[in-house]
């Protein structure tokens, strides 16, 4: 059987590579451009690789030890090893942790200052963290926004905010409105709440863990006074230590995709864009592929390119090409930049860093969401940020990024090289959710001998998009079980 998947992103490559374990496909993968996750990118300098997609890695699991244990054998089966990606400098210090920046305020705000502002008291926060540690981890085991939806605890027709209102945490809700402020696609809470929850889950889940931790450790409650869950986590947490929140590639994710082509038996054709998917070709029963290099037939297509890409080539006649336009990507983008030392960071830790690399004049809108800093043995900082496409890479952005790492103590700042790309999580309207969008589009998985994967059915995220794509390959191949 011939196949070929359309798109090497995390999703294309872990397709291409479980179907083409079975020696009975001949497979083929497409990528527009010039390497494989053109999103995982590095930079040389003075003969130094640096890795400019510092993607972090959940690192602890409800169920077990360490990344989820899906994605922990996809690192172990290509030879990829993590290393600690996170600091904390005392308890209290990991009590606050998370929530310093306001983007309503434009200041750094101390946690317990934030939730006061907000109408909360730290037993409030206390409280609603423990049920939603409950409620995040129910979602852990899920791997695809489909099977969320099919929970008891989240109905399709929710937002975000009503979801969390009617579970009572309230509270958590309005911290994420206020850190991550607008992200380029509105309000995060008026986002279905299957999507939200599914977008990078463990996150939630073990980032509120980690500060019920600190906040157990400052005397705010007590273990007994926890959920068998939630003391699962303290454990884990009390035994391993703060440095396990989380982890990254130790040499970078470009090692990982670059692992997986290499161990791979599928035919990689990069720098090769697709222009047509034709399923009425001249080849009875198969579906032809024209790109900018010439013209294939294949029996299956597994298409794993961004939705506003995948409608450029289907036929408008096609229901999936109706239902992809109902997609909307958010407008942020992502600015890697390599600067110089003097950061106080131990060497080989990172930080995660809510910070306000962007536009001053429309903060609701422009302001960038997070930043997260490395450092280097070698005393080089890769900074990667998320700003709007107006001020992405301008002079006006380094100036903005060279101000606020000053305020974080560093010195001597030279900003080396900088690298601006799309951060587009794909998302879908609250109505569209309701009216059956993923059971209509779960209808059309197979039909024509198209498949559709990618992050708007696993949840967003390099874990999620991997793990949702196993679940995915092995539903629509049974032969790969």
């Amino acid at each position: 059987m011939k196949i070929a998947v359309i798109g090497a992103g995390p999703a294309g490559l872990i397709a291409g590579n479980m179907l083409a374990k079975n020696k009975q496909h001949d497979v083929v993968v497409y990528e527009k451009a010039k390497r494989v996750a053109p999103v995982a990118d590095q930079s040389i300098i003075n003969g130094n690789i640096y890795d400019l997609s510092t993607v972090y890695i959940p690192n602890i699991h409800w169920d077990g030890k360490g990344p989820m244990p899906e994605f922990k054998e996809l690192l172990d089966e290509f030879g990829v090893k993590t290393i600690p990606a996170t600091w904390w400098t005392d308890d209290n210090d990991l009590a606050q942790s998370g929530f310093y920046w306001d983007t309503r305020s434009g200041k750094n705000l101390p946690f317990t200052k934030v939730i006061e502002e907000e109408g909360y008291t730290v037993a409030d926060m206390v409280q609603q963290s423990m049920k939603a540690v409950e409620l995040y981890s129910s979602v852990q085991g899920i791997r695809t926004v489909q099977e969320c939806l099919k929970l008891d605890i989240v109905e399709p027709f929710e937002t975000h905010r009503q979801w969390a209102d009617r579970h009572g945490i309230s509270l958590i809700a309005d911290l994420q409105k206020r850190v991550y402020g607008d992200f380029g696609i509105g309000d995060i809470n008026d986002l279905p709440a299957a999507q939200v929850m599914m977008m990078g889950n463990d996150k939630h889940t073990s980032g509120l863990a980690y500060r019920l931790y600190g906040l157990m450790k400052t005397g705010y409650v007590r273990r007994e006074q926890m959920s068998e869950r939630c003391k699962i986590w303290m454990d884990f947490i009390e035994e391993e230590g703060v440095d396990h929140f989380l982890c990254i590639v130790e040499d970078g994710y470009r090692s990982f995709f670059d692992a997986i082509v290499r161990e791979s038996h599928f035919q990689l054709k990069k720098n090769e864009c697709i222009t047509r998917l034709d399923i009425n070709s001249e080849s009875e029963g198969k579906i032809r592929i024209s790109s900018s290099r010439g013209c294939e037939d294949f029996d299956k297509v597994i298409i794993s390119s961004r939705p506003q890409d995948s409608i450029k080539f289907l036929d408008p006649g096609l229901e999936s090409h109706k239902y992809l336009s109902q997609v909307t990507s958010n407008s942020v983008y992502q600015l890697s930049l390599v600067v110089g030392d003097g950061y106080p960071l131990p060497l080989g830790k990172s930080w995660m860093y809510p910070g306000p690399f962007g536009n001053e004049k429309n903060a609701e809108k422009d302001q960038s969401v997070v930043g997260t800093v490395y450092r280097y043995g070698d005393g080089i900082l890769v900074v990667d940020i998320q700003t709007s496409p107006d001020i992405a890479g301008t002079k006006l952005q380094d100036e903005k990024t060279i101000q606020e790492l000053s305020k974080m103590g560093m010195k001597n700042i030279r900003i080396l090289e900088s690298h601006v790309y799309p951060h587009t999580p794909s998302h879908l309207s609250v109505n569209s959710v309701a009216e059956g969008w993923y059971d209509k589009f779960e209808e059309l998985q197979g039909k024509h001998n198209l498949y559709y994967l990618g992050e708007l059915f696993t949840g967003h995220g390099v874990t999620n998009t991997c793990i949702g794509t196993q679940s995915m390959i092995k539903e629509f191949f049974p032969e790969m079980k």
